[in-house]
């Protein structure tokens, strides 16, 4: 909340987690639907204040919730930068049923070492990223506990990168979670069509 424009809107008092949920509508007046996802987000017995909810139902609202939605990134971009460090954000999604144990490892491994961090990201797809906001004194322990968050992934059944794709900073977590008969597969189907090795050099081999 804290890296986030528009926070006092969007929060209501302590309330530590905001849940967005996009609907469509097709057949049903906005109110019909507003009044059916009240009533399954209250029996759901998850804690949800119903007196927190707010309905985004036009132009300015939706923008609101954009910027707050880009916001968070984008300010945590500032405080590392000030601190003369970088964000190390995680990427990784796990099997629905390991989703729990995976959120529960992460937190704690990251608050048992005192770091400034973040989590925001997509519940339906059981893809949360950890942004971790270091400072400089902790930037080689960030990268560390980094690295086992992604172990932690592959160990369970889950990828390294849900949606962001694999860089240079990324092929040691490909190899971690495919291992090198993958890294050979890509190898061979890359010398097929770049047989020179010139587009994306060193991304997943030297």
């Amino acid at each position: 909340r804290k890296y986030m424009n528009n926070e006092e809107v969007l929060f209501s008092g302590d309330d530590k987690v905001g849940v967005f949920v996009k609907i469509p509508l097709y057949d049903k007046e906005l109110e019909d639907a507003a009044e059916e996802w009240l009533d399954m987000l209250v029996e759901a017995d998850c804690n949800i204040n119903p007196d927190a909810i707010v309905l985004f139902d036009s132009d300015r609202e939706r923008d609101i919730f954009q910027d707050a939605r880009h916001s968070m990134p984008a300010n945590s971009l500032e405080i590392v930068q000030h601190r003369g460090t970088f964000t190390i954000m995680t990427d990784a999604l796990v099997p629905e049923n390991k989703f729990t144990e995976f959120m529960e490892f992460s937190n704690n491994i990251i608050e048992s070492e005192n770091m400034d961090y973040l989590s925001f990201g997509h519940l339906g797809d059981c893809h949360i990223h950890f942004m971790i906001l270091p400072e400089k004194e902790q930037l080689d322990r960030a990268v560390e506990l980094y690295d086992k968050i992604i172990a932690k992934s592959a160990e369970l059944g889950g990828v390294y990168s849900g949606e962001h794709g694999t860089g240079k900073r990324k092929r040691a977590d490909f190899l971690r979670c495919f291992g090198s008969d993958a890294v050979e597969q890509v190898r061979k189907t890359k010398l097929a069509i770049d047989p020179d090795l010139l587009l994306n050099r060193g991304n997943l081999f030297e």
